[in-house]
């Protein structure tokens, strides 16, 4: 057996699947509530901010963006799905809008999912929307957990439908989800119990975690003397 012959690793399986795939990036998908400012334009001005982040960064070809954003009257929701190196961007200008430009009070991320297999929306649209308030008891972080759960399949249901219509369908579809969909979106106060909840991740925490170097402590470091290396 040679044993100096090039061998390839699991990574190499991987990006060699994804090239005969067509799949020439990883394609995340995440979710995000955001508490806006107290001001009857802001459900407006949220959803043109968000309007002109997808025309500045994305594109239909390399770059695409798909998903939903769902501006209420006091927060907004919104599922996006667009390659792994724009999510983060997209995240700090979110945080920086939270900071200097006062457009948003707070922000939870929901759902943080790397490398789908594939998009469930078929284009990405905003839609300025109000749901009245529901009957379900939402005390507890285990409801919670459970409500993110809830709604984020929801969503994805929605998407699933919107992409199975044909694409002249769509927008019209989008622009009529309270009358066509009203099962599977989310009440206002159901994103308001996600950004007033502990078990929500805030923003802040979670760019904090995804930048932070990861520092690993071995049971052998914490040994002394130190074991002597196995011979194989």
């Amino acid at each position: 057996m040679d044993y100096d012959a090039p061998r390839q690793s699991l990574m190499d399986v991987i990006q060699e699947r994804n090239r005969k795939l067509g799949k020439n990036q990883s394609i995340c998908r995440v979710v995000y509530a955001i508490r806006l400012v107290n001001r009857s334009d802001s459900p407006q001005e949220a959803l043109t901010w968000h309007e002109t982040w997808i025309q500045r960064w994305t594109n239909k070809d390399t770059e695409k963006a798909t998903g939903i954003l769902l501006a209420m009257p006091s927060n907004l929701i919104h599922v996006l799905e667009v390659p792994s190196k724009l999510v983060y961007s997209l995240l700090r200008e979110i945080k920086d809008a939270m900071g200097h430009k006062a457009l948003f009070e707070s922000c939870k991320v929901l759902v943080s999912t790397q490398d789908i297999a594939s998009r469930v929306f078929p284009i990405w649209g905003g839609k300025l929307i109000s749901l009245p308030r529901s009957d379900a008891n939402h005390d507890g972080n285990d409801k919670v957990t459970q409500m993110v759960s809830d709604v984020y399949g929801n969503l994805i249901r929605l998407g699933k439908k919107l992409s199975a219509l044909d694409e002249s369908e769509v927008r019209q579809n989008m622009d009529a989800l309270r009358s066509k969909y009203t099962d599977l979106l989310p009440m206002n106060d159901e994103v308001g119990v996600f950004l007033a909840s502990k078990g929500c991740t805030d923003l802040t925490m979670f760019l904090d975690i995804y930048d932070r170097p990861i520092d690993l402590v071995l049971d052998s470091e914490l040994v002394w003397p130190i074991p002597q290396p196995l011979n194989f």
